[in-house]
């Protein structure tokens, strides 16, 4: 499963990769941000400003990806509350599983993170330059890519309620 999840993250990493560097090429100088459905678009920012911070959150997920997974070996976990906490911590076993499902769990976020922002890129690209659309014909993809961000912070507990090591 951690190969497969890691796997995984190098495509999102080529993907974001992609997205990001073809809509900063193929843009204008301003790429519109905001949208009226009666007057088009409403506010521009400058690309090297959208290109930036795209990047810098990017290399900001990825390294504290990279920070926490070397962290989380030696992470003092019987310090902390968590759930099913005597089953994942009563042998090395167990403590290692606990690791592992931790280590999954960030690289895997790290996936869907890398793929929604760029799908964002993409959105932008789309929009503003091929002119497929607008705006609040892709809410629901942004929307349903912060909800499934936000349900993936719920899945590492329920994933800790499971009294297995490996899944």
């Amino acid at each position: 499963m951690k190969s497969f999840i890691k796997f995984l993250y190098y495509l999102s990493i080529i993907y974001f990769l992609i997205n990001i560097f073809f809509s900063y090429y193929q843009s204008p100088e301003f790429v519109g941000i905001g949208f009226n459905e009666k007057s088009g678009m409403t506010e521009y920012k400058s690309k090297h400003h959208l290109f930036y911070f795209g990047a810098g959150l990017f290399l900001l997920i990825t390294a504290l990806v990279a920070v926490f997974r070397k962290i989380i070996v030696n992470f003092p976990f019987s310090l902390f509350p968590f759930p099913n906490k005597t089953f994942w911590m009563q042998n090395q076993e167990s403590r290692e599983g606990l690791v592992n499902a931790h280590q999954v769990w960030m690289m895997s976020f790290a996936t869907m993170f890398n793929l929604f922002l760029g799908s964002l890129f993409l959105i932008l690209f789309l929009v503003n330059i091929v002119q497929y659309g607008t705006f609040s014909s892709y809410a629901p993809v942004v929307f349903g890519g912060i909800v499934i961000l936000g349900f993936w912070w719920i899945i590492l507990v329920i994933r800790l309620y499971i009294k297995k090591i490996e899944l």
